[in-house]
């Protein structure tokens, strides 16, 4: 059984949070390799999403460690993905959201 249908099943996700990382995972799998980093991005996007729903913050990344991803050469394609996936969704997050979810993506880019 496929881990966001015992998230769902279980109610640690709800049906909108579902639908909208199905959203993704089809976006992503036609863009990256399927895998265990993209189902880890995929559980955390699902997890933004409740944590969203129920006004949850979660703290900032480390100054060095948002550096560091950012000099990396595929954070720009990283950025332009998280826009796409934001606009797809019509879901934005807020900033600290927004930062795991591309120290993801970028480890997801192809070198």
């Amino acid at each position: 059984m496929d881990r966001f249908q015992i998230l769902l099943e279980s109610g640690v996700i709800g049906q909108g949070t579902w639908e909208k990382t199905e959203t993704v995972r089809t976006m992503l799998e036609q863009q990256l390799a399927p895998g265990d980093t993209l189902e880890m991005l995929l559980i955390h996007y699902a997890m933004a999403l409740e944590r969203q729903r129920r006004q949850e913050e979660i703290p900032a990344l480390e100054a060095a460690v948002i550096s560091e991803v950012m000099q990396d050469p595929r954070y720009q394609a990283a950025s332009q993905l998280l826009s796409r996936i934001e606009t797809e969704t019509q879901c934005s997050f807020p900033v600290p959201e927004q930062q795991y979810l591309l120290v993801h993506l970028v480890n997801l880019m192809p070198a």
